[in-house]
């Protein structure tokens, strides 16, 4: 009988080892560029500079609400957590893109929008307290170049932290449209720079009127805008927040 409890003991822990080792499989870290200088995947995790919607750890079986990819769909969640962590409301060392996804696939019905793939702006002060949104803004609807600039500058002076949703004809199907989420991070002089998902693009701020290096993106300044998500947080002042 000892014999047999010893081997019983024995399976048991065991097993919780067995547990304890696939623990990592179970926990989700935010999607990181694939040059993390080094950086373990947690490391990578907590740096919004590595947050990139193109790769997904082998052991994250994450999509959107409706089943579709984030590598190619998720960008305004990813346009959303950078304008997030400039208002100091995201802290990466506890939160990031693929817990924001997870949260709004939660409750799709308020937190997800347009065909369960773009989120819902409007529910984000649920989950981050004191957040004040405008959404959609059409203010910078069709306007390109230097335009989306002056209209980013104004909006940002008022306190907010501007996403653009830029409409671009789609390099990969000729003769099709897409669209892309990025996050104005802030001016540098006359420059625009912004924050950006894009799964070709070195993740890093950039400036706007970069030309090439965006990918399927290809050059925004040759873009139209469609509209914006504005986020702003009573006495912060995004000119001055790091980037």
């Amino acid at each position: 009988m000892r014999g047999t409890f010893t081997r019983k003991i024995k399976i048991m822990i065991g097993v919780i080892c067995m547990v304890c080792m696939l623990m990592p499989s179970f926990t989700s870290y935010a999607y990181y560029d694939y040059n993390t200088d080094g950086k373990t995947i947690e490391e990578a995790s907590k740096d919004p500079k590595y947050w990139n919607q193109g790769y997904v750890p082998d052991n994250d079986g994450l999509t959107l609400y409706n089943g579709i990819s984030i590598s190619g769909n998720a960008c305004s969640y990813f346009a959303t957590s950078f304008a997030l962590v400039k208002l100091g409301l995201m802290d990466p060392n506890k939160d990031n893109p693929v817990e924001l996804i997870r949260w709004c696939n939660e409750d799709a019905s308020k937190r997800v929008d347009i065909g369960g793939w773009h989120i819902n702006p409007q529910a984000m002060s649920e989950r981050y307290p004191g957040l004040e949104v405008v959404y959609p803004d059409y203010a910078v609807t069709d306007k390109q170049g230097d335009d989306v600039k002056v209209y980013a500058k104004g909006k940002m002076s008022e306190g907010y932290v501007v996403c653009l949703c830029i409409r671009h004809p789609d390099l990969q199907n000729p003769g099709e449209w897409s669209a892309h989420w990025i996050c104005v991070d802030g001016f540098d002089g006359d420059k625009m720079i912004i924050a950006d998902s894009a799964y070709y693009a070195c993740n890093e701020p950039k400036d706007w009127e970069m030309v090439g290096g965006y990918g399927p993106h290809g050059n925004y300044t040759d873009y139209t805008a469609s509209y914006a998500m504005l986020y702003k947080k009573e006495g912060v002042d995004p000119f001055k927040t790091p980037s």
